[in-house]
């Protein structure tokens, strides 16, 4: 199992997200987004961790967004998803075994449904394009015995995500769907399942005003929403 700490780790996702400065006035205007993040899947009982990041376009008073990402799976979620393939081979007497990396870009709509000042609800959708690669090796595990094959994945995710803008500074988000993979292959393994990622997101607020105060000698505002 891996480090309790490489877990806990990489539960801290950080989104830089291109808000005004004073996050109270409303800018219908488009502005961009990044993103870097650790999601997970229930694929099969194992849960797999991908890494990866996207760049994103916002726009409207309630701050829809469409983004562009790539992620492939992380090292703990490569050996969780070829788990036992090795040792069912060993059983079946074969002399070798496979092993598949899967990696993708994937394209997202964002619809908010709610954006309020300190709360934000939306439905993700997202399709994208990938490749697994997969590899043979033999019993010893570090001798490939053939050449690698290549995979297309097609993968489809519906979800549900939730944003706590917790101060002006720092916010927590929540995201949960279902991963379908639109195009199956009979040497790659099943990749449906439950996927989610929590995500600690930190607001320009935060740099520009830590910018006027140590460079421009500015009071530092509060962090805290004023009282309405």
């Amino acid at each position: 199992m891996a480090p309790l700490t490489s877990i806990l780790v990489s539960f801290l996702i950080v989104g830089i997200t291109q808000v005004p400065t004073d996050s109270l006035i409303k800018d219908s205007s488009g502005r961009w987004a990044a993103h870097i993040d650790t999601r997970y899947s229930l694929v099969d009982r194992y849960l797999l961790s991908s890494w990866g990041g996207s760049v994103g376009r916002i726009w409207g008073p309630k701050e829809n967004e469409v983004t562009l990402g790539y992620y492939f799976f992380s090292p703990w979620g490569i050996r969780q998803f070829n788990y036992g393939i090795r040792e069912q081979a060993l059983l079946a007497g074969q002399a070798t075994y496979s092993y598949t990396y899967p990696r993708y870009i994937i394209a997202g709509y964002w619809h908010s449904l709610i954006n309020v000042r300190q709360w934000k609800v939306g439905i993700p959708i997202e399709l994208g394009v990938g490749q697994a690669v997969t590899r043979q090796f033999a019993m010893d595990g570090k001798t490939s015995v053939t050449l690698k094959e290549k995979h297309t994945l097609m993968p489809m995710q519906l979800g549900g995500y939730v944003e706590w803008k917790t101060t002006r500074w720092v916010g927590f988000g929540l995201q949960t769907g279902y991963h379908w993979e639109l195009r199956k292959h009979p040497s790659v393994r099943n990749l449906n399942g439950v996927y989610y990622r929590i995500r600690l997101m930190t607001y320009p607020a935060l740099y520009y005003e830590a910018r006027d105060f140590i460079f421009k000698g500015k009071r530092l505002r509060s962090p805290f929403w004023p009282m309405k």
